[in-house]
């Protein structure tokens, strides 16, 4: 089953955990952004590992850094007939502003104004 999936729009990087370890170029791994199929490749975060729960792909520059832009995310796990949906919203960019602050205003400041920038 896939457990969570994390998107990293400054790394234009996607992470895939699974609740057990998968091999996943045997087992299908299909990324789907804004309803289009992306070629990425899958590696896993433990390089000698051919079994892993975490799984993570690069995607192509420019694809999703801009936080203006909104976008759908699916990771499909073949195998298993299963997905997991990601969606890419601005006010999400609100919201870990506010959490920012709210935890440790200081130790978050120039991040908090660069994204209040952006909003």
């Amino acid at each position: 089953m896939i457990s969570c999936v994390y998107v990293s729009r400054e790394e234009e990087r996607v992470a895939v955990c699974f609740s057990k370890p998968v091999h996943a170029q045997s087992v299908g791994l299909m990324l789907v952004l804004d309803g289009q199929p992306q070629r990425v490749e899958w590696r896993s975060v433990h390089p000698r590992l051919r079994h892993s729960p975490a799984w993570v792909c690069d995607l192509p520059p420019a694809t999703i850094s801009d936080v203006g832009n909104e976008h759908n995310l699916t990771v499909h796990w073949t195998e298993k007939h299963t997905h997991r949906d990601c969606a890419l919203y601005t006010g999400c960019l609100l919201t870990i502003v506010l959490l920012m602050r709210a935890l440790d205003p200081l130790g978050y400041e120039k991040e908090t104004l660069a994204h209040f920038q952006t909003l």
